[in-house]
């Protein structure tokens, strides 16, 4: 079978070969323009001097329920069973260091016959602003 010259072939051959060329292209230009997150020294040293992440921040709003889920797995009898539902998080009032936040929600786990179970769950945990450090304050895991 000959190959078939530019001319020779379809318009729908056409379409799909310039389609298929048009994402390879977008993609490499993904690539090459892809931020990698990494800060030259200015950078660094501008972060730093704008202090501590403030309480209300978005980052950390995301990364207190993910804290609080780590805490809740220590709690269970099957921590690698875990499936989190229905998660809601609330910033509390709290001072200057510390940013207080409270999770809760419910997770279905494994009890130590193998049974998937609901359980509901309140983590609180805190966030150190000098330290950059999560820890747990209280953990409850209510039993069904």
């Amino acid at each position: 079978m000959a190959k078939k010259t530019w001319a020779e072939r379809s318009t729908g051959q056409k379409a799909l070969i310039i389609g298929a060329w048009g994402l390879i292209g977008l993609f490499v230009y993904g690539q090459v323009m892809r931020d990698d997150g990494s800060q030259d020294a200015s950078e660094a040293a501008a972060v730093a001097a704008a202090g501590p992440v403030a309480c209300g921040d978005q980052e950390l709003a995301w990364r207190a329920p993910m804290r609080a889920k780590d805490y809740v797995r220590d709690a269970l009898i099957s921590p690698s069973s875990a499936k989190f539902q229905n998660d809601e998080t609330y910033l509390m009032p709290s001072n200057d260091a510390f940013c207080i936040y409270t999770v809760t929600g419910a997770v279905d786990a494994a009890n130590r016959f193998g049974v998937m179970i609901r359980h509901d769950y309140a983590a609180k945990v805190q966030y150190s602003r000098t330290d950059d450090a999560w820890s747990p304050v209280e953990v409850a895991v209510a039993e069904p």
